[in-house]
């Protein structure tokens, strides 16, 4: 048996776990009418009937509480001593719930429900107790006879929720309303689902974009010479085309597309002399390589900027050193992350690029256990957070970052947001992120039930990928943490199986690229410097995505790699600083002194876009207005 917090063992007689077989976990038996239309906006919790009544509770318990797990207490007939349900929490004690299925609810009933409690032995030492009716409970002498029960029991947490208490908090929980309620019920009580939506982009790609190219099949051929054309005499009109046409291909999910065009509508606009628009341009593109795993192309725009000895504009110019920075850690290796954090420190309110470059400095510090970095510089971090739109990927990514150091309140206030203030990708991540930490902190049951709740999300909007990634994790944690389960219907093997035969692909945070098999393939093909790059890159997309069996994996591959690339990955230096190993080119040792993106120019002298190379590549110096 394995344990859990609170002296409870899961598997003892007299009560059942929730998990994803249990009827608890399903359906409810039958769906509540539909609300009318001209209803007031209260669900109809009377029309539930008991069994599914009590599936309502369970749910509640998880999905809206927060519980990690949650067990029925007690089978039909036995003494039960008022709960019902009882929910498991990471941070504190655990919770226990009734349900009272009534079509009216009273005072006198109250009192009886918290006494038969009060009486009972109060197992799990649970002070905290919520009594759930579908019942109206809207009435002065109930209120009254909470408050008197609240302070005759101090040590006792009391919440009662009737029919407009359920309704108020479902309300931001669109996915349980309409499991036990009905779409139409759904679509009338709850926000996120009155309001218009834009058109969900989906992976499902035509395969006339495949034989044709996506450029013919969104029929931007003719527009995309157009703009080529014009480049020799109106070069500013001409990235205003590529411009559009960038736009498009990122909108129908061609973002490498996208990224080649954008790369013209620069040039476009360098041409042009309207360098500020030029160098945004550049800072997308830099982060869109990155992002994809391929810092040495966001080098080469720093390097092409270095060559032209472009005058950069100030607010760009520190854009363009953390980013490169960050490229060129991820790259040579002679980068240390501490010279990424220079970078990042230079950066200042209002500079382009500062959100996409925090966040991806973060994201190198969980996954290089860095975490001081983040904790040193809280407040920059907040403030790069809040330069984010809310509910964004940036927004989330930088918030999981922050969670993961502790800052403020860590994951506990975080965690009792998610399903509510997030969209369904972004919370299946952010259950994903939770997981992880919870794995880092020991607690294997709780990072089980978080990783479910991440698969149940990553299903609903199509991120196989991930959700098979997160199957094969909870494998790992379960050999890991001694806590494997005999062989079942249900194991984790058929269930991948079953995912991948419904459909390849997917991601919460899509880029196309398969992280793994590049660097399996770099590796086969004995390309060691590239290899080395990819699995640097395998293991960071790993972390970000809280694909812990790919971080175990991508670290076992670098420890077993060749010696030229452990060397490039640094696997005998300490975390965050890897040393050059370019043997036969500068003699394999470290580089000595760091001078990269990002580091403070001594006065009279030009700050530098990417950094000083080996003495054997040769460099030159980008002019910045900052002198």
């Amino acid at each position: 048996m394995a344990e859990i917090e609170h002296d409870v063992r899961v598997g003892e007689p007299g009560w059942e776990l929730i998990d994803g077989s249990h009827e608890l976990s399903g359906p409810p038996p039958e769906v509540s009418r539909t609300l009318p239309a001209t209803a007031p906006l209260a669900l109809p919790t009377e029309y539930l009937k008991w069994e599914s009544f009590e599936h309502l509770v369970a749910a509640m318990a998880r999905e809206v509480e927060g519980a990690y797990e949650a067990h029925v207490y007690g089978r039909r007939g036995q003494k039960q001593h008022g709960i019902d349900v009882v929910g498991f929490f990471d941070s504190e004690k655990p919770r226990v719930y009734q349900a009272k299925h009534y079509e009216t609810y009273s005072a006198a009933k109250l009192t009886k429900a918290v006494q038969t409690f009060l009486d009972g032995k109060r197992p799990f030492g649970s002070s905290y107790l919520v009594v759930m009716t579908t019942a109206d409970v809207s009435d002065t002498a109930i209120t009254d006879e909470l408050h008197t029960l609240r302070e005759a029991n101090p040590d006792l947490t009391i919440r009662l929720w009737g029919k407009q208490e359920l309704s108020d908090k479902l309300q931001n929980h669109p996915l349980i309303v309409t499991r036990f309620f009905g779409p139409e019920t759904a679509r009338l009580v709850c926000p996120k689902l009155q309001q218009p939506s834009a058109e969900v982009k989906t992976a499902a790609v035509a395969s006339d974009a495949m034989v044709r190219g996506p450029v013919q099949h969104l029929d931007l051929h003719n527009d995309l010479a157009a703009a080529h054309a014009l480049r020799t005499e109106q070069p500013a009109r001409a990235a205003a085309e590529f411009q559009r046409v960038a736009k498009a291909l990122e909108e129908a999910g061609f973002a490498a597309h996208a990224l080649q065009v954008r790369r013209s509508q620069s040039e476009a606009l360098h041409e042009a002399k309207d360098t500020a628009a030029a160098v945004a341009v550049d800072l997308t593109i830099m982060a869109g390589e990155l992002e994809s795993g391929e810092p040495g192309l966001a080098l080469s725009v720093a390097r092409r900027l270095e060559i032209q000895d472009t005058d950069v504009p100030e607010t760009f110019a520190r854009g363009l050193q953390a980013l490169g920075t960050l490229a060129a850690y991820e790259h040579d290796h002679d980068v240390t992350l501490d010279d990424v954090a220079d970078a990042v420190d230079a950066l200042q309110d209002g500079d382009a690029g500062l959100a996409s470059a925090f966040m991806m400095f973060a994201e190198c510090a969980v996954a290089e256990n860095r975490l001081e970095l983040i904790t040193d510089r809280a407040e920059q971090f907040e403030a790069a957070c809040r330069s984010t739109s809310s509910g964004s990927q940036e927004h989330a990514r930088l918030r999981a970052c922050l969670a993961d150091a502790g800052v403020d309140e860590g994951w506990e206030d975080l965690q009792h947001t998610i399903r509510s203030s997030w969209k369904p990708q972004l919370a299946a991540l952010l259950m994903a992120r939770l997981g992880r930490s919870l794995i880092l902190r020991q607690k294997a049951p709780a990072a089980l039930a978080r990783y479910d709740d991440a698969i149940a999300l990553a299903t609903e909007v199509g991120a196989i990928d991930d959700a098979v990634n997160w199957l094969q994790t909870q494998s790992l944690i379960r050999v890991r943490f001694g806590l494997t389960q005999p062989l079942s219907m249900n194991e984790g093997y058929r269930r991948i199986l079953t995912l991948r035969a419904a459909g390849d692909g997917g991601s919460v945070l899509p880029t196309g690229v398969r992280f793994r098999e590049r660097a399996l393939s770099r590796m086969y093909k004995k390309r060691l410097a590239d290899a080395s790059q990819a699995l640097i890159a395998y293991r960071s997309r790993s972390v970000v995505t809280a694909d812990w069996s790919g971080e175990h994996e991508a670290e076992h591959l670098r420890a077993a790699a060749p010696a030229g690339t452990a060397a490039r990955t640094g696997a005998a230096s300490p975390p965050g600083r890897r040393q050059c190993g370019r043997a036969g080119r500068c003699g394999g040792a470290p580089t000595g002194e760091a001078s990269v993106v990002g580091a403070r120019p001594r006065p009279g002298q030009h700050a530098q876009l990417v950094p000083r190379q080996c003495p054997s590549r040769g460099g030159g110096g980008c002019r910045s207005r900052a002198r």
